[in-house]
């Protein structure tokens, strides 16, 4: 009925529109579905019709499968709302849960810590807590025996006077006393090793100023006097971080080189003994504001794995570069995603092979694990505090991991076999941590602080030497 009325109403129109374009002498007539226009002259001319009625109609048809398809949009339109609706819920559910999460973790972490720490005076054996000792910029420590004495040199980064700011210590069987002060300029890293039945000792010297080209200094220590005497200067760019290692029975020096003056693109650099007198440049590997360094030996092959802190661009968000030896020179192995990366630690647990990355810029560090000899893949993420650097020692037949947190308190992890990861087994009071060395003097065992630089900007801080005793580090 409606659509009789829509073409009664449209032939009424077309006839009134005809009309109005008509002669007043002429007239409209509208028969049936015809509509028909008589001029004065005469005749009839048939301007409207079957065909009118036929377009109209597929007009309509035109509207309705539109308006179908409006419905049908709108109805997608409601469901993708609701879907969308429904997942904002479920964000808001994962948000609330992982907030408790958190809290229930730092709850935990904290009666961890009470639990540890009443457990540690329940079970102090009578030895004395940690060793203070006044540091300006600690950066690192690197304990070495010569004819059983044990040898403790601290690279200060920040000196006065600025010239002579690394410092070696000797254990005089109660706690460690000063034995030499060593020049050095702004030292970060210090490794110790053995060649040919001599004790050398490596510095990194970082900058002097606002230059980063500076040398770095090669010392050998003398047994008869008990101190380090310059051996050989090496040429460094930001000098960050030192290994040393033997291929082939020669000898190698390898260091990251952090920067240049302008620029975070530099070469760090492979040194190899001369097999008498020197070392010399061997081969340089580009990296992006490397950091760190570490030699490891995985299924007789040798490694290098480069820690990338920055690129060309001032950012984070870089990759790190594991190298391998093709039997002529390192090439390259794996690349690895990395943000901040500071150093890397190597370590082996029931044949399978870990490498863990010090994230100095996120809240987790990586552990990455290779059971088969081809590549390096995570294994798990391990919550840190701007992490500088990571050391695996082994004590009792367990397995530890201690991290340097430069914010906050560092932390000791224990290997869990059970599940296959790290777990939280003691919390440490540190300020600006940048690195730690275990030791063991007369089966007691030490972990050595680096306190580097507090929130205030202050490097004059006292550095720690924690004693295993029986429970925890005190």
């Amino acid at each position: 009925r409606t659509a009789t009325m829509i073409k009664t109403l449209c032939l009424w129109l077309c006839a009134c529109v005809v009309s109005a374009t008509a002669d007043s002498d002429g007239y409209v007539g509208v028969e049936g579905s015809n509509i028909f226009l008589v001029p004065p002259t005469g005749g009839s001319v048939m301007v409207g019709g079957s065909d009118l009625l036929a377009t109209i109609a597929t007009q309509e048809a035109t509207m309705s499968a539109q308006q179908a398809t409006i419905s049908v949009q709108a109805t997608k339109i409601e469901d993708l709302l609701n879907e969308v609706a429904a997942q904002q819920i479920e964000l808001s559910t994962q948000t609330k849960e992982l907030s408790t999460q958190s809290a229930e973790l730092a709850l935990q972490r904290a009666l961890n810590y009470a639990a540890s720490a009443a457990q540690c005076r329940a079970q102090d054996h009578g030895m004395s807590a940690s060793m203070k000792i006044a540091t300006k910029g600690a950066s690192d420590w690197e304990h070495f025996i010569v004819d059983g004495e044990h040898y403790l040199i601290l690279a200060n980064y920040a000196g006065d006077p600025p010239m002579l700011n690394s410092v070696l210590y000797k254990w005089d069987g109660v706690r460690f006393v000063f034995a030499q002060g060593i020049s050095t300029i702004s030292a970060i890293d210090w490794e110790h090793f053995v060649m040919d039945n001599e004790h050398y000792l490596v510095v990194a010297n970082q900058r002097v100023g606002t230059s980063f080209v500076v040398n770095s200094v090669l010392f050998k220590f003398n047994a008869t006097q008990q101190q380090l005497v310059p051996f050989q200067t090496l040429e460094t760019r930001g000098a960050s971080k030192w290994n040393h290692f033997v291929i082939d029975e020669q000898h190698f020096i390898v260091i990251a080189n952090r920067r240049t003056s302008r620029s975070y693109l530099t070469d760090s650099e492979v040194f190899r003994w001369d097999g008498s007198t020197t070392f010399v440049s061997f081969q340089r590997i580009g990296t992006s504001g490397a950091h760190g360094v570490k030699y490891f030996k995985m299924h007789d092959k040798h490694y290098l794995a480069f820690a990338n802190t920055k690129t060309a661009d001032f950012t984070f968000r870089t990759d790190s570069e594991i190298f391998v030896w093709n039997g002529v020179q390192f090439v390259l192995y794996q690349v690895i995603p990395t943000k901040g990366a500071f150093d890397w630690e190597h370590f082996v647990i029931d044949d399978i092979n870990y490498l863990i990355v010090a994230s100095s810029s996120d809240v987790k560090s990586q552990l990455y694990k290779n059971d088969d000899g081809t590549m390096f893949v995570l294994s798990q993420e391990v919550t840190t505090r701007n992490a500088k650097a990571w050391r695996h020692f082994e004590m009792f037949d367990s397995h530890y991991l201690v991290v340097s947190n430069f914010q906050g308190d560092s932390e000791i992890f224990r290997w869990d076999s059970t599940k296959s990861q790290l777990v939280s087994f003691q919390l440490i009071a540190t300020i600006g941590a940048r690195n730690w060395e275990h030791f063991v003097i007369d089966a007691v065992h030490y972990l050595a602080v680096a306190n580097h630089q507090n929130s205030a900007g202050t490097y004059s801080l006292n550095s720690k030497i924690f004693v295993w005793n029986g429970a925890c580090f005190l």
